[in-house]
């Protein structure tokens, strides 16, 4: 079953590769027990490692710390709401 400490996939990805968790680790740049630790839900890599976990791996970051299939990500970001101005002669204070 997979774990959901935000790194849910990262065992399929590696496993649809055919790499072992050593392998990864080598091609990321990271210790195996990062990977150990990670696919078994004990810790959740930082950002840095996510990254470069991702690029070893070839798949946006968002991926690997994402709930549900890649597919289900949206193509583009949602637009931001325009902030709010308050007049120039309005005093922030009331």
């Amino acid at each position: 079953m997979a774990t959901m400490n935000g790194m849910h996939r990262l065992r399929e990805l590696r496993e649809d590769q055919g790499l072992s968790q050593r392998a990864l680790a080598q091609l990321a740049g990271v210790a195996p027990a990062t990977i150990v630790r990670a696919e078994s839900g004990q810790r959740r890599p930082r950002g840095i490692t996510t990254r470069k976990l991702a690029r070893a791996l070839g798949v946006e970051p968002v991926v690997l710390i994402r709930c549900g299939a890649p597919e289900a990500l949206p193509a583009t970001p949602a637009p931001r709401a325009p902030e709010a101005k308050l007049p120039a002669d309005v005093d922030a204070a009331g």
